[in-house]
């Protein structure tokens, strides 16, 4: 792999409370070039898995990362859905979370429904 024409995408890393060296995978693009025959090589994505110790790099092309991309697309909207749906689901907690004070103050009218005074008037 050139390192001269990638460029990082992202950077993902995973620390571990045990002190040991963090865990990491990053995304790294690598630009379509001319090869030295005068061809366009098409550009691909490199998938860098590091546990610490070691580290692996996955290539890409673009058909590959084309379906990876689909795929991921459709196990976020999948997690998404069951999330929601569980959430909809879900009985309400007996105990109610105790309100804050600006958020009991924003609950009250701006204008006091009180008409005792309109006798006064």
């Amino acid at each position: 792999m050139e390192k001269s024409n990638m460029e990082r995408i992202v950077r993902i890393p995973h620390f571990s409370r045990d002190g040991k060296p963090p865990k990491s995978i990053e995304l790294l693009l690598v630009r379509p070039a001319t090869n030295t025959k005068g061809y366009i090589d098409e550009g691909r994505l490199v998938l860098m898995v590091d546990d610490g110790g070691n580290r692996v790099g996955f290539q890409l092309t673009i058909a590959e990362a084309s379906l990876l991309y689909q795929r991921l697309g459709y196990a976020l909207e999948t997690l998404a859905e069951d999330f929601h749906k569980m959430s909809k689901d879900r009985k309400p907690s007996t105990s109610s979370p105790r309100k804050t004070e600006r958020e009991a103050d924003s609950e009250q009218d701006e204008y006091n429904d009180d008409y005792t005074d309109m006798d006064q008037i």
